[in-house]
C-alpha cells in the first residue's frame, strides 16, 4: 500500500512533467468544462484561475465555443472567463458571434442577460479608448435591434441591456446615455407602432438616461414627454406598456417629478385610458396602479384615484376589468393607510356579489370579504351580526361566499362546521324576520 507522501509526490512529479499544469492539457480541460456534470463548477473555477495559461493554449475556435455552452455561462467565473477571452478572440469577433446565438429562436432571455454581463465586465476592464469605443460600438448595434427587430427578437436584445442598468456609478450612465442617443430619441416617434413599443419598453428599463453634461436637462424633458404622448398611442400595445411604464416609474422617482406631472399623468390614466375601448387597456389601469401601493408618498393621490377608478372597475361589463378591480381591492388589505372599504361603500361590493356569475370573479369578492367577515379578532356574536349584514344584502352572495372559502381552503374543517352553525342561524334570523314582517302586512 503506498503512503500519503508517496502520492503526493507522483502528483507533483505529474504536474512538473506537464510544466506546472494540472490538467496535462488545457483545450481538453475546457471542453470537460463545457459538459453539465457533478464538478462542473469546480472544474470552471480552476481555469479561471489559470486564465492567462488557458487563453494561451487554446485557439480562438476553442475559446469561442464557450458562449455556445449556457451551463459555462450560469457560472459566475464562466462568464469572467469569456471576458477575459475578449482580448484573444476580439470585441468585434465575440460580438459578431453572441449578436448570431440571440437572432436564433431558441436562444433564451436568461442566456442573453448573461451575455450582456460579459460585455459590461469587458467594457469595465477595458484599458484603452479604442476597445471602449469598440465596445460601444457594439452594444449601439445592440439597443438597435432592441429597438428595431421584431418584439421577440427585441426582448432579448433588451435582456442582453439589462445589465447595464444595474450600474451605479457616473461612467456606466454616461456610457448607457451614449449607446441610446443615436436611435432611441427618434424611435419614441416612429410610424412603426412596434418600435414605437420597444422604445418604450427600453425607455422604462432604463430611466432617467442622463448624462453629467448640460443637455440633461433637455433630455429628461423629452423622457417625460415620451409618456405623455404614448399614453394616448394609436396602438393599444403601447397604450397598455406606456401606462405601466409610466405609474411604475412615478412610483419609484415620485420626488423628483413636479405635482403638475403627476397629476397630469394620473388624470389621462384615470379620465381616459380607464375608459378605453379595448379590454387590455382597461386591465392594464388597475394593474399598472398596483405600483403605487408601495409608494409612501403617492397615497393621498393614490386614494383620490381608487375612488374614481374602483367603482366603474367592479360594475365594467368585462370579467377580467372586474377581477382586476377586485384584485387591486384585495391588495389593499395589507396597505398601512388606505382601506378598501375607505375607497368602495362595503354594500356596493356585496350588491355586485349578488349578480356575480364569473366563477373567478366571485372567489377573488371571497378573498377580499375573508378578513372582513371571518375575523379572528372578533367574537362569535359580531362574526353572526356581520354575516346577517351580509346575508340581508345579498343571500345568493352569503351562500357563495360559505361555499367558497370551504372550497378554497381559507378555513380549517373545525371553521367550516362553525360557518355551517352561522348559516343555519342567520337563515332562522331572515326566516324569523320575514315572518313577522308577513304577519304584520296581513294585519
Amino acid at each position: 500500500m503506498r503512503s500519503r507522501s508517496g502520492t503526493e509526490s507522483e502528483e507533483t512529479k505529474a504536474e512538473s512533467n506537464n510544466g506546472g499544469n494540472p490538467f496535462g492539457d488545457y483545450s481538453e480541460a475546457l471542453a470537460k468544462a463545457f459538459v453539465p456534470s457533478k464538478g462542473q463548477k469546480l472544474l470552471i473555477r480552476k481555469l479561471y484561475s489559470d486564465c492567462d495559461q488557458v487563453i494561451a493554449e487554446c485557439s480562438v475556435e476553442e475559446l469561442l465555443e464557450v458562449i455556445h455552452r449556457p451551463a459555462f455561462l450560469a457560472s459566475i467565473e464562466g462568464r469572467k472567463l469569456v471576458a477575459a477571452f475578449a482580448s484573444k478572440i476580439g470585441i468585434a469577433t465575440l460580438w459578431r458571434n453572441i449578436e448570431g446565438i440571440i437572432l436564433k429562436s431558441h436562444t433564451t432571455s436568461e442566456l442573453c442577460e448573461r451575455y450582456g454581463e460579459v460585455l459590461l465586465w469587458i467594457w469595465k476592464k477595458a484599458d484603452d479608448d479604442k476597445a471602449m469605443v469598440e465596445l460601444e460600438n457594439c452594444l449601439i448595434d445592440a439597443a438597435y435591434h432592441s429597438l428595431c427587430s421584431e418584439p421577440n427578437i427585441a426582448k432579448k436584445f433588451a435582456a442582453l441591456m439589462r445589465p447595464m442598468r444595474k450600474g451605479t456609478n457616473t461612467e456606466v450612465d454616461n456610457m448607457v446615455f451614449r449607446i441610446m442617443r443615436p436611435n432611441l430619441w427618434r424611435c419614441l416617434k416612429a410610424r412603426n407602432a412596434k418600435v414605437r413599443l420597444n422604445a418604450i419598453i427600453l425607455l422604462a428599463m432604463f430611466y432617467p438616461i442622463l448624462t453629467d453634461d448640460f443637455e440633461n436637462e433637455e433630455y429628461l424633458e423629452r423622457q417625460r414627454e415620451a409618456f405623455r404622448e404614448l399614453l394616448f398611442d394609436d396602438s393599444y400595445a403601447v397604450r397598455i406598456v406606456a401606462c405601466k411604464s409610466a405609474l411604475s416609474i412615478l412610483a419609484s422617482f415620485w420626488i423628483t417629478f413636479d405635482n403638475g406631472y403627476i397629476e397630469e399623468l394620473l388624470t389621462k390614466v384615470v379620465d381616459n385610458l380607464s375608459k378605453d375601448s379595448i379590454v387590455p387597456v382597461r386591465v392594464a389601469v388597475f394593474e399598472s396602479l398596483q405600483f403605487l401601493l408601495s409608494c409612501p408618498q403617492a397615497v393621498n393621490a393614490l386614494q383620490r384615484a381608487l375612488k374614481c377608478l374602483v367603482p366603474r372597475g367592479i360594475n365594467d361589463n368585462n370579467e377580467r376589468v372586474r377581477l382586476a378591480a377586485f384584485e387591486l381591492l384585495t391588495m389593499l388589505g395589507k396597505h398601512r393607510f388606505i382601506r378598501f372599504w375607505n375607497v368602495v361603500n362595503m354594500k356596493l361590493i356585496l350588491q355586485c356579489f349578488e349578480v356575480e356569475e364569473s366563477e373567478s370573479v366571485r372567489k377573488q369578492i371571497t378573498r377580499l370579504l375573508f378578513p372582513s367577515f371571518m375575523s379572528m379578532a372578533v367574537d362569535a356574536d359580531e362574526t353572526i351580526r356581520r354575516i346577517i349584514f351580509m346575508g340581508a344584502i345579498t343571500r345568493n352572495g352569503a351562500l357563495s361566499f360559505h361555499h367558497l372559502i370551504v372550497t378554497m381552503k381559507l378555513i380549517t374543517v373545525e371553521q367550516a362546521c362553525w360557518c355551517s352553525y352561522n348559516v343555519f342561524v342567520c337563515r332562522f334570523f331572515m326566516w324569523n324576520r320575514l315572518k313577522s314582517h308577513s304577519l304584520r302586512r296581513s294585519q
